[in-house]
């Protein structure tokens, strides 16, 4: 039924291949282009500032410990249930995310999971797996994996900026803060392009 459609010929460096899927032809070419354009570097912007905002959200909880704890009167079984919350989304998450990224697009799952970060922890998701699953399908080929690795750099910043930030600050202000990054996110969403894929 398809044979029609899809040309088999040997992929050499020049060689265009289409694929059919669903109602669209998508082209991959194997000769990838190797310039990096501003397109390219603000959509990453944008997605590894999600990478720092989850990093804040990790390194969060240790340093706030002992003002939530003593302005909110929890036990300490009860912070631990705060503390462990985003473990339980990344969880949950991780379960539908490839899915749901199909359905929705690399963007899409992004914007939809920043919107709810501040209320919920499915956070996690974006952070692990669409940001940079987003970065390998925008970048070329020689800076792929460079770019990809920028999601774990900016986890580990964030949350050593708030390991250090959490001892110096108050607690609510430290929040306020991590949510900061979010913002930038979820408006630089609506002008980066979806993942060619």
């Amino acid at each position: 039924m398809l044979e029609g459609l899809v040309t088999r010929r040997p992929i050499t460096d020049e060689a265009e291949t289409s694929i059919i899927d669903g109602d669209s032809v998508i082209s991959y070419n194997n000769h990838a282009s190797t310039s990096v354009t501003i397109t390219v570097i603000f959509s990453t912007i944008v997605a590894i500032s999600g990478s720092y905002a989850f990093g804040n959200a990790v390194g969060y909880s240790s340093p706030a410990k002992s003002g939530i704890m003593k302005d909110l009167g929890l036990s300490l079984s009860e912070y631990a249930v705060f503390g462990s919350i985003l473990t339980v989304g990344g969880m949950l998450g991780a379960a539908c995310s490839g899915k749901i990224a199909d359905l929705v697009g690399r963007r899409g799952v992004s914007l939809l999971l920043t919107v709810t970060y501040v209320k919920d922890a499915w956070y996690p998701v974006s952070c692990l797996m669409q940001i940079p699953l987003y970065l390998a399908e925008i970048a070329a080929k020689n800076v792929r994996g460079a770019f990809s690795s920028l999601t774990i750099l900016m986890l580990c910043c964030g949350k050593a900026v708030m390991f250090i930030m959490g001892s110096l600050i108050n607690w609510r202000t430290s929040a306020l803060i991590g949510v900061i990054p979010c913002v930038l996110q979820l408006i630089g969403l609506f002008f980066i392009p979806e993942s060619p894929r």
